[in-house]
């Protein structure tokens, strides 16, 4: 559940083998790397993030970003 002020996005796939990074811990791709910057694009702009896979056939990424005050 988000905190009051924020709007929280989640994705689930079905794709829980492939478990994302810990928030804090992203590498920077290289320079000629095709892919590898989403996370680090939410990491930037979001309040908080992080992943859940308690399912055993999905898992879902989630962000929460602080909304303007009303």
């Amino acid at each position: 559940m988000p905190a009051e002020g924020r709007l929280r996005i989640a994705v689930s796939d079905t794709r829980p083998d492939l478990l994302p990074p810990r928030p804090g811990t992203l590498d920077v791709p290289s320079s000629e790397a095709e892919g590898g910057r989403g996370l680090l694009l939410v990491e930037a702009l979001a309040a908080d993030w992080g992943w859940t896979a308690d399912d055993p056939v999905v898992k879902t990424v989630w962000a929460e970003l602080d909304l303007p005050p009303a």
